[in-house]
């Protein structure tokens, strides 16, 4: 039997393979196969649940390939050993029941057996493709993870907010100690009620702007409403977190608290004898 070379036409993935197979002559077939086509698997077989359990307390593998039914079980009684990892079930041929099951307990894909055995030839594509579904899930969770860990401990206030409708999705810390709300009260609130009303009309101008894509960021000074009552001079700093061309879902808002700097520029000037055209916090 002979495999195509990879998904891409590159060179194979490499992986080790836990093989959960019950059937022996269907092991045979699949490892003599593997060989034949030097497919750079390292494949580790196991013939039970008990087995494999046993192979999955000590190590993981980059993917698992299992058999359903096996000589002490089903492969459903190792989807707690399973967890974290890539897996794709070999069912019974015709079996779609099962594969939908194992699906939606969380493996990556699934192959039908046939009498002739040609689901092999799709092994090479299906794991390739698994593999890499996997590590572009794990890749854009560190992604989020860092996201998360620079967004909670940035030195500035940070708020995403839903760009339709100004509604803050979420809050750092910074952010409620500049505004005086809790994190939870922000998400019940919209930045529209919390700017001062003189300064509004342009900062909706440069959301505009924004959502057209004719900017991608942009910066003002404005007032926030505090949640004793006060106004907050802020410096806003809005850029989008959707792709060019995309929906305009999200936008980053960071603000940094400027009111000292504006109540002494606007001491400044009334010692000028220059009215500043400003309204300055109590």
């Amino acid at each position: 039997m002979i495999f195509p070379a990879s998904i891409d036409g590159g060179s194979m993935v490499s992986a080790s393979v836990l093989l959960i197979e019950n059937d022996r002559v269907d092991e045979m077939a699949l490892t003599k196969a593997v060989a034949a086509n030097a497919l750079p698997y390292q494949i580790t077989v196991a013939r039970s649940v008990a087995e494999a359990r046993q192979i999955l307390a000590t190590r993981s593998f980059d993917i698992i390939l299992t058999d359903y039914r096996l000589a002490d079980g089903t492969a459903f009684d190792l989807m707690k050993e399973f967890a974290g990892q890539v897996v794709i079930f070999i069912t019974g041929s015709g079996n779609e029941e099962i594969a939908a099951q194992a699906l939606h307990l969380g493996a990556e894909d699934y192959l039908i057996k046939d009498p002739q055995r040609n689901y092999l030839k799709l092994l090479p594509y299906r794991v390739a493709t698994a593999l890499q579904q996997a590590r572009m899930t794990q890749a854009l969770r560190e992604s989020e993870q860092r996201f998360r860990v620079m967004f909670e401990q940035a030195a500035v206030g940070t708020a995403q907010i839903d760009t339709m409708t100004g509604r803050f999705v979420r809050v750092n810390q910074k952010y409620t100690d500049i505004i005086g709300y809790a994190a939870v009260e922000m998400l019940a609130l919209d930045f529209q009620s919390l700017t001062y009303p003189d300064d509004l009309e342009v900062d909706l101008a440069n959301m505009e702007r924004l959502k057209s894509g004719e900017i991608r960021e942009f910066e003002m000074e404005k007032r926030l409403f505090h949640e004793d009552g006060r106004v907050v001079w802020v410096k806003l700093t809005v850029s989008a977190m959707w792709a060019p061309g995309a929906t305009p879902d999200y936008h980053l808002a960071l603000v940094q608290d400027i009111t000292a700097h504006k109540q002494t520029e606007s001491r400044l000037l009334l010692a000028k004898g220059k009215m500043p055209n400003t309204l300055l916090p109590s």
